[in-house]
């Protein structure tokens, strides 16, 4: 009896059991499409927080790179002056070198110590104007 029953009712109950897991379906797509897009507006914020972060950074960098070019060029500047100043300093001292080695070399012209140490301050006093 059983089976006479299943033979002559099948068709409406396959198709109730279809329509009852397609309903099924369509309502977990519905609700996985809700949580995308609750997902994506997330998604969206969080890309928009990141873009915003990019262009600080970006903007810091430039800031940076700004200053670097500064410090190089003040930097070039301050060794060209060194460089001169050095060369200067060289000459000045060459000067002085020669001047003291006259100096040091020179010959009391008399006898007589308070003379040729008289002699030697007016030479170089005279050495210094």
């Amino acid at each position: 009896m059983l089976l006479l029953f299943l033979k002559a009712n099948w068709l409406p109950i396959l198709v109730t059991i279809l329509l009852a897991s397609g309903i099924g379906y369509i309502k977990h797509i519905i609700n996985q499409n809700d949580r995308l897009k609750a997902e994506a507006i997330v998604l969206n914020n969080n890309l928009k927080i990141e873009h915003d972060n990019v262009t600080v950074l970006r903007r810091n960098i430039d800031t940076q790179n700004d200053a670097i070019t500064i410090m190089q060029t003040e930097s070039k500047a301050r060794t060209e002056k060194a460089i001169v100043d050095l060369e200067i300093a060289r000459k000045t001292a060459n000067l002085h070198t020669v001047k003291a080695s006259r100096i040091v070399s020179a010959v009391p012209d008399n006898n007589d110590k308070c003379k040729a140490a008289e002699s030697l301050l007016n030479s170089i006093l005279g050495e210094i104007k």
